[in-house]
């Protein structure tokens, strides 16, 4: 099996190689797929000398999506469309070779064409928009399709966490789903249940890269927006250091993040008042009774989402996981609408 599997691959690089011969930069991810054709999307019909000739052709012209070479007649006819857009169209014929036109792809937009992350897609100029994008942190060859913000604060935002109360429906502490597989989380960033420990998010640092946190939360009561990024410092990479576990040093709060302009928190003007003990300080750092009175103790693998803020004496906080959905305030209530989200760029 493993021999047979090795001829095929061995055949479609050959092919492959003998197609882009002396033109890597223009079809280095083309794919023949021999025996097939994309039917009633044909603009324009050219002879050609071989499928290399028919492809670079269709690389020149704006209109041509893809392109069908039959190898008999050298005939090469150009699409306006693909397989991808136009599944139904796309069948088995004799003596055809189907490919598609590779330098109309953007990076990101398809499973075949990823990104290295958001950040990577944004600065590739290649986005169309808030919205999901296929990455590959780890160059493993298995995609993974994610969202992107690419709008807020200049973009290249990787969402890993979405929580949206809906139908009076608030996760519990037994219903979360904890995970170390950051391709997991990711996958299933809306699915209100998932949440990626710290050292997931410490291998998905280690595979992109990324240097900021972004943390959102709106809740009807108070009527709070709570949305800020860790900055781009020192101080900022400390706050990402402490929280994916590469130091148990609890972080400066003032001066390592910035407030967006929607963000109308009490929280984010009081930083000065963070943290417990300690003040000056993203988390909780001592445990013993919560604010009912409960013996409240937290993993250590989970602690950015049980209290990534907390103002103790005024009863502020914000909270993502593990039963407490907080923003701005310590009250366990919420309504349907209410929304928690955490981003790495």
């Amino acid at each position: 099996m493993k021999t047979a599997f090795a001829g095929i691959f061995l055949l479609f690089i050959v092919g492959l190689s003998t197609l882009c011969k002396g033109n890597d930069d223009i079809c280095r991810e083309a794919e023949e797929q021999k025996g097939f054709c994309l039917k009633n999307h044909n603009y324009q019909e050219i002879q050609a000398e071989s499928l290399r000739q028919c492809y670079m052709k269709c690389t020149t012209e704006s209109s041509c999506h893809s392109v069908n070479f039959l190898t008999p007649s050298k005939q090469c006819q150009m699409n306006l469309a693909t397989h991808r857009t136009k599944p139904i169209d796309f069948t088995k014929c004799q003596d055809s070779t189907y490919i598609e036109n590779v330098s109309r792809v953007k990076k990101g937009s398809t499973n075949w064409a990823p990104g290295h992350s958001c950040k990577d897609i944004r600065q590739s100029e290649a986005t169309v928009g808030d919205g999901e994008y296929w990455i590959n942190p780890s160059s493993s060859g298995k995609p993974i399709k994610v969202y992107c913000d690419m709008t807020t604060d200049k973009g290249g935002w990787t969402l890993v966490k979405r929580v949206i109360f809906s139908g009076g429906f608030q996760p519990t502490n037994g219903e979360e789903i904890q995970t170390t597989d950051y391709r997991i989380q990711l996958s299933n960033y809306s699915s209100n249940l998932h949440l990626l420990v710290t050292e997931g998010l410490k291998n998905l640092r280690s595979d992109i890269g990324f240097q900021q946190f972004r943390f959102y939360c709106r809740k009807a009561t108070p009527g709070r927006v709570f949305h800020i990024t860790t900055k781009a410092t020192s101080l900022g990479e400390a706050v990402v250091q402490y929280f994916t576990g590469n130091t148990s040093v609890p972080p400066q709060a003032c001066d390592s993040f910035t407030a967006l302009p929607d963000d109308n928190s009490t929280l984010s003007g009081e930083c000065m008042k963070w943290g417990h003990p300690t003040k000056n300080t993203w988390g909780k750092n001592a445990w013993g009774k919560n604010a009912w009175g409960e013996n409240a103790t937290t993993p250590e693998n989970i602690k950015m989402y049980k209290r990534l803020v907390l103002w103790k004496s005024e009863k502020h906080a914000v909270a993502m996981g593990h039963s407490d959905y907080f923003c701005d305030d310590l009250t366990k209530d919420g309504s349907d609408g209410d929304t928690w989200e955490f981003y790495v760029r």
